[in-house]
């Protein structure tokens, strides 16, 4: 059987090749409470499926790639308005360049009515990726 060998750890390279991923949504989490750390975020239990008014809603984004600059935001879309919540993160590097393997965020947001089918917006960049459903009751 031949050997497995690891050309980073057996010095086989000369210099390591940069990790250059396209930006892009991985995963969405719901939950009804708070997220208090970006572990819930990472290793999360299934999406609540809907929310009491007056309750938080713990919003987490998991993103693969980015480059300082680029920015992830949630919206909730309630059954007859639109309005932005919560805060958009914004992906930092402390002024040096380099690409990110993952990054997640989190948010927690006090569920107002009206009751009925809302909506979490997920947008890179400006631009939705994906659309969660669930309800407020």
């Amino acid at each position: 059987m031949p050997a497995i060998v690891d050309p980073s750890a057996a010095g086989l390279w000369q210099e390591r090749l940069p990790y250059d991923a396209p930006f892009g949504l991985m995963d969405v989490v719901l939950r009804a409470g708070e997220i208090t750390d970006v572990s819930q975020v990472g290793d999360p239990e299934p999406n609540a499926k809907s929310i009491r008014a007056g309750d938080v809603l713990g919003i987490g984004t998991i993103t693969a790639g980015g480059r300082p600059g680029d920015r992830v935001e949630a919206r909730l879309l309630p059954p007859t308005d639109t309005i932005s919540a919560p805060d958009a993160g914004l992906i930092s590097n402390e002024g040096e360049y380099r690409s990110y393997g993952m990054t997640s965020f989190y948010w927690n947001h006090i569920m107002q009515g009206p009751a009925g089918q809302w909506t979490l917006q997920v947008l890179l960049n400006g631009e939705s990726v994906k659309d969660v459903p669930f309800s407020v009751q």
